[in-house]
């Protein structure tokens, strides 16, 4: 006896199909994107295409801001071969939480963005500046010590995009704490 699936059982594997062809180009990156970057880290991406046809690398760009500060700073994409493309991060201050997307043409001229609907939906990482800096080093010193934690504690609470918020969720609380605590003495 052969068993048919019904429309509801595949409607879940239909959404998927639908997302992947909408989305037109897909983008990879070297690891997961990055929540934490130090001055010198270069982004690396890859980028296919799924539906757009071929891509038009010299309209690669990383669009940064500051978190809900302004308009994005355009820096564009170094394509490199392949599929391949980078990147520097911007310069900016030492935990300071920067907002980022990805975008790129299509030789049809269509855009595609990483998040797909970015800038509205965007991605969050925030910049740890020094040579060996860490998570919780928010004096920039190199290490984790007495000023942070003075300087975390200062900052409890709501506290949206700030540097202290070390967890991304708007507020500095527990968690933040902990991993202030997790990261104690010199950076590695």
């Amino acid at each position: 006896e052969e068993i048919i699936p019904t429309s509801e059982e595949n409607f879940p594997a239909a959404m998927v199909m639908v997302e992947w062809t909408a989305r037109g180009v897909d983008f990879q990156f070297a690891g997961d994107p990055p929540d934490s970057v130090t001055p010198d880290d270069v982004l690396e991406l890859a980028m296919w295409p799924v539906t757009s046809g071929p891509l038009d690398p010299s309209t690669a760009t990383l669009h940064t801001r500051s978190v809900g500060d302004g308009e994005f700073e355009q820096t564009p994409l170094t394509y490199v071969g392949g599929a391949q493309y980078v990147a520097s991060w911007p310069d900016v201050s030492c935990g300071e939480t920067v907002e980022y997307f990805i975008e790129v043409a299509a030789e049809t001229g269509a855009n595609y963005r990483a998040p797909h609907h970015g800038p509205s939906e965007t991605e969050v990482f925030t910049v740890v500046v020094g040579e060996a800096g860490c998570p919780g080093d928010l004096t920039c010193d190199g290490s984790v010590g007495g000023a942070d934690l003075g300087q975390l504690l200062a900052a409890w609470g709501p506290c949206e995009g700030c540097p202290e918020d070390l967890s991304g969720d708007g507020v500095v609380a527990g968690a933040d704490l902990g991993t202030l605590l997790a990261n104690w003495g010199e950076c590695e």
